[in-house]
């Protein structure tokens, strides 16, 4: 049995599984297919018309394609999820959990049980594998592929797509070698400066020590 909120707006072209949960003010754009067990929480936009920017008219005939999401998703509040622009669908694979105030771009194919949390952003033709988890505010660009088990981290960019359990660290997209590389010379600096601040110390005639043994 499904449940639909009040206020909602549903294409007559959108097809339902068994237990669609639909929360308030929601919005089904047309050719979406929902699966079996799937929630929608209020405020979101499912379907909605692909931006596809530089793409061929030839390819992008925006009116029929779809966005199929599989059994057993869970959406969030106030969420937007564009459908296919340039491929036939766009997918939202089983299992999977996308937070409140997530961003979807167009022809986005997302495996089994990844977890994007809330804030998360995936520009156009992102390509996310299974069990691949989106920390807040972070931000996947177009035509990334995450393999496997990747993790983009918080207020993170992922600029180029990863191999298989890859991190994604920063606004700079670091993978993990990336990041304990930039975090180990950091260290470095942070010691060296102290260093500095020491010898100044001692030549200005005041041993920092002392100094802080007075305060």
């Amino acid at each position: 049995m499904n449940f639909i909120g009040n206020n909602c707006k549903i294409d007559p072209t959108a097809t339902f599984g068994e237990n669609v949960v639909i929360g308030d003010n929601t919005i089904i754009r047309q050719n979406v297919v929902i699966g079996n067990n799937v929630t929608i929480g209020e405020n979101c936009v499912i379907g909605e018309t692909p931006t596809v920017w530089n793409a061929d008219s030839a390819e992008c005939d925006i009116f029929n394609k779809k966005l199929n999401i599989k059994n057993n998703v869970s959406i969030r509040c106030n969420t937007i999820i564009e459908r296919a622009g340039i491929n036939d669908e766009a997918v939202i694979g089983e299992n999977t959990l996308i937070g409140s105030f997530c961003y979807i771009g167009h022809d986005a194919n997302i495996g089994k049980e990844c977890i994007l949390f809330p804030y998360a952003f995936l520009c156009g033709s992102v390509t996310l594998k299974n069990n691949v988890i989106i920390y807040s505010h972070s931000v996947v660009f177009n035509d990334v592929v995450l393999e496997d088990n990747s993790t983009v981290f918080y207020n993170s960019v992922a600029f180029k797509s990863t191999e298989k359990d890859g991190k994604v660290f920063g606004q700079y997209g670091d993978t993990l070698k990336e990041y304990c590389k930039k975090r180990n010379f950091l260290k470095h600096i942070s010691k060296t400066l102290q260093r500095i601040k020491d010898l100044e110390d001692t030549i200005n005639g005041k041993d920092r020590r002392e100094y802080q043994e007075e305060i």
